[in-house]
């Protein structure tokens, strides 16, 4: 029976072993020739899952994306564990390889060939391995570089020391317990979290590094104190390093394994939560005080990326992405307006008891603009005569219209989760609720407008309109005594001649409900409304006549107005 037993446990835990995902690659970057000679090294490996060349390519092509343009790579792709960023010298003799956690950001290797591109296959592929094993590492020495100081240094050794600190990381990189926060990266890793609608949080480096440089004897001596922190701030290690240049191979090797024996031989502590939460206050700081809209979303989702819990960081994160939706005439805005409402969705099932709008002012806006710039580029291809452009950007119109009537009973409920916008007609229509139901009339519809078909956009908000009407109707019948409270009613006749004059005309054609409900409803202005709106449309079919039927069609307004409303010409005018 134990035998038995055992027997079925060991099959579990096979079963549940080869079930396990494989991490997944992805290798970006250039030269096309040593991508597809390590694509092939890659391929035969049982330890992981490698994403095809040819789907990248493809992806690459379709939206005309560069090989190096990071930002935009990382939204195309399904979701990787870690990234492979190939990139070549201009004079195609060198390059470099890095590789990293596409989950919290560490670097894993950090490697740079010569010569011929294809001769480093193998050992850019034995670096990818050596990756993958710190990945599985449990208890990794986790760097973060908090600061670089350089102190009386000759402005003719900067270049030197740049080359020297850029060994010292991959020497630090080449012990199989180090990982690296790299910091460059933290905003491609928030778009990988953004796409996938994943969370990784970023734990706190376990140590700190600052290393200073400063002058010795003479101006060629070069000095390092390098510094080491726990997350609290606490110094733990204190290295000398004397006339670094002079043997930059030996000295780094040497401080390297000082650093890094000198730790694993202290007692291991865990990563420290305050200490991640200070360094995404600091980015949300530096985020606040950056003008440049694409600056400042790297910065936000560098703070989301080290604290996704936090309201604030998520919430400037998904305003400060409205800005990438302004893509005029091009596909590729209602592809980032889908991704930003992927962020709203994310953000309400995180933040179920938020006081803040989901839609937020930015948001909307950069919706609102998908029409109105794709409305521009129409008029523009008309003008010009670009049948095949004027068709696309037709489809694309189209396209905006079907994401705008998914969204629009998303903006209306969240909306009337705010004061100035709620309204409850179940007791009847206080003044409050009338006042408030005229203020999400004028938001919604005017304000920002979340439609491209705009015979859509006359329907929908005559209906919303007639909706109040028939309020006011009922408590006029219900409370008499309030009978002159809703004497005259405003219809935003200006904002349908300015911006849909033929769809107003259309509608005003074809209604067979809202002006027979005004003419034949109790309301005291209601008969005024429709004789307004039939003038209206006599108005609009004679324009083309340059005048000439106008004035017998206000004449004969004012005659039936008066004949309707018998006290409206007496009194006080101004």
């Amino acid at each position: 029976m134990k035998q038995l037993l055992a027997t079925i446990l060991l099959l579990l835990t096979a079963a549940t072993a080869t079930a396990a995902p494989l991490p997944r690659l992805a290798l970006l970057g250039e030269p096309p020739e040593l991508l597809d000679a390590l694509t092939a090294e890659l391929s035969d490996r049982t330890n992981l899952e490698l994403l095809a060349r040819a789907e990248i390519a493809l992806v690459l092509r379709e939206h005309a994306v560069a090989a190096d343009d990071v930002g935009q790579l990382v939204k195309l792709f399904p979701h990787t564990d870690m990234f492979a960023l190939l990139t070549q010298a201009w004079n195609k003799k060198s390059g470099r390889m890095l590789v990293f956690n596409a989950r919290n950001s560490f670097r894993l290797a950090d490697v740079a060939w010569t010569g011929e591109a294809t001769a480093a296959t193998a050992d850019l592929a034995q670096a990818i391995d050596s990756a993958l094993r710190k990945m599985r590492n449990q208890t990794p020495v986790c760097f973060s570089i908090a600061a670089v100081r350089r102190v009386a240094i000759d402005i003719r050794q900067h270049s030197a020391l740049d080359d020297w600190n850029l060994r010292f990381e991959r020497g630090l990189l080449a012990r199989p317990e180090v990982q690296l926060l790299e910091r460059e990266r933290l905003g491609m890793v928030s778009e990988e979290r953004t796409l996938t609608n994943q969370a990784f949080a970023l734990a706190a480096s376990g140590r700190l590094l600052t290393l200073e440089y400063e002058t010795g004897d003479s101006a060629a001596v070069i000095n390092l104190k390098l510094l080491c922190h726990d997350p609290g701030g606490r110094e733990c290690l204190r290295l000398l390093g004397r006339d670094i240049l002079k043997n930059p191979e030996e000295t780094i090797t040497r401080l390297v394994n000082e650093l890094v024996d000198g730790l694993l031989a202290m007692p291991a502590i865990a990563p420290v939560a305050a200490q991640a939460q200070e360094e995404a206050k600091k980015l949300y700081q530096t985020y606040q005080n950056t003008g440049h809209p694409e600056e400042a979303l790297q910065k936000i989702q560098a703070a989301v990326a080290l604290a996704p819990d936090n309201e604030t960081y998520r919430y400037a994160e998904i305003s400060a992405y409205a800005s990438n939706l302004f893509c005029p005439g091009k596909p590729e805005g209602l592809l980032e307006a889908r991704k930003l409402l992927a962020m709203i969705r994310a953000f309400q099932a995180d933040f179920p008891g938020t006081t803040l709008p989901y839609f937020s002012t930015s948001v909307l806006d950069g919706f609102a603009g998908l029409s109105t710039t794709n409305a521009y580029r129409i008029n523009e291809a008309l003008a010009r005569n670009e049948d095949e452009k004027v068709l696309l950007l037709t489809q694309l119109s189209k396209d905006i219209e079907a994401f705008y009537a998914e969204i629009r009973p998303l903006v209306r409920q969240d909306m009337r989760r705010h004061p100035q916008y709620a309204f409850d007609f179940t007791d009847g229509l206080s003044a409050r609720d009338a006042k408030n139901f005229r203020h999400y009339l004028h938001e919604f519809y005017f304000m920002r407008r979340l439609y491209d078909d705009l015979e859509t956009w006359v329907r929908d908000y005559l209906s919303d309109y007639q909706l109040l009407l028939q309020q006011m109707e009922r408590e006029n019948l219900r409370r008499p005594y309030l009978h002159l409270k809703y004497w005259e009613m405003f219809l935003p006749y200006d904002q349908f001649l300015r911006h849909a004059p033929v769809e107003f005309r259309h509608f005003l054609e074809r209604d067979q409900t809202f002006l027979d409900y005004l003419e034949s409803s109790t309301l005291p202005f209601g008969r005024v409304n429709a004789l307004e709106l039939r003038t209206v449309l006599k108005l609009l079919k004679n324009a083309w006549r340059h005048g000439d039927q106008m004035t017998p069609a206000l004449m004969s307004f004012f005659a039936e107005l008066e004949a309707l409303w018998p006290d409206c010409f007496t009194g006080d005018t101004v």
